[in-house]
């Protein structure tokens, strides 16, 4: 092995075989802003393992930086990710429980989607929703769900009431949301 590669200790895997990248290559992908995040620690560790390394210190800050940045991003996707799945799997839950009780849902088209309960719609929503944004209408929905199978006002439209919208009753002059 020559001067210019690092240890196999140091080596990463790149397409199912061991890579060990040459020093000089890593040092033109460092200048150019190239490296990626394993490239960043083998590079990183070469220069704390070297200490004659040209412009050693100013380095080894910048790469500490920029892989705690890395790794910052990827615990934050991690954990929007994550709520995303949770969101998800109570959606399913409130879906499960609407069919139970005899709901059933019909597309309209290829984004739309409309679930009702006796003939009644009660929840529209639309594809390529943030999961999230989904669930909280999904949770009002849940609501007009739960009036629906306990008591229907004669004079509600529920079919064009959108889950968030005030909805005027006039047998008790109050609003309600949908």
């Amino acid at each position: 092995m020559g001067s210019n590669h690092i240890g196999y200790k140091r080596s990463i895997m790149l397409n199912g075989a061991f890579y060990m990248p040459d020093i000089k290559d890593l040092q033109g992908k460092y200048v150019q802003g190239l490296l990626d995040y394993d490239e960043m620690k083998l590079y990183l560790g070469y220069l704390e393992n070297n200490p004659c390394a040209d412009f050693r210190e100013d380095r080894i800050s910048k790469l500490r930086r920029l892989i705690d940045d890395h790794e910052r991003k990827l615990l934050a996707n991690k954990s929007e990710e994550a709520k995303h799945n949770e969101a998800a799997l109570e959606y399913r839950k409130l879906t499960i429980k609407w069919e139970n009780a005899g709901a059933y849902w019909k597309p309209i088209g290829s984004v739309i989607t409309k679930w009702y309960y006796k003939g009644e719609c009660f929840f529209t929503w639309f594809s390529g929703v943030d999961a999230i944004e989904h669930l909280k209408s999904a949770k009002q929905a849940d609501a007009a769900f739960e009036q629906l199978r306990n008591f229907v006002k004669p004079d509600l439209d529920l079919a064009n009431v959108m889950p968030g919208k005030v909805v005027e009753c006039s047998d008790q002059n109050k609003s309600e949301v949908y």
